[in-house]
């Protein structure tokens, strides 16, 4: 089992899809199963910190997009960081809007591999 916010083609047990929900107004995150072809991008682990704001998204759900491609700026601290795309694809759903804030590890948008 994986960690963290339901993508709209996972399996989620018993439980709706949180959507975009704000890490804090969740309460945490949700168990999940990822489907065969479908990956996360997820905030990478940032040493100490305990929360990350999304400050913009770079692309747009539906855009096809490289590995390593930044997809979306993070702020801690008053440091903005670039998360990047772990694979080639194309960005499913966004799951942490602009404005709202999550933790390293927790996902904030689903890719759909190839």
């Amino acid at each position: 089992m994986l960690r963290g916010p339901a993508p709209p083609w996972c399996v989620v047990p018993d439980r709706p899809c949180p959507g975009a929900v704000p890490f804090s107004e969740r309460g945490g995150p949700v168990e999940w199963e990822e489907k065969e072809g479908q990956v996360n991008i997820v905030v990478p682990d940032l040493g100490e910190v305990g929360e990350v704001k999304l400050v913009r998204w770079l692309r747009a759900a539906g855009e096809k997009i490289e590995a390593g491609e930044a997809v979306a700026e993070v702020e801690a601290d008053k440091v903005v960081f670039v998360i990047e795309s772990p694979s080639p694809g194309t960005l499913g759903r966004v799951l942490v809007a602009e404005g709202q804030t999550t933790r390293p590890g927790e996902p904030i948008a689903c890719l759909r591999v190839g």
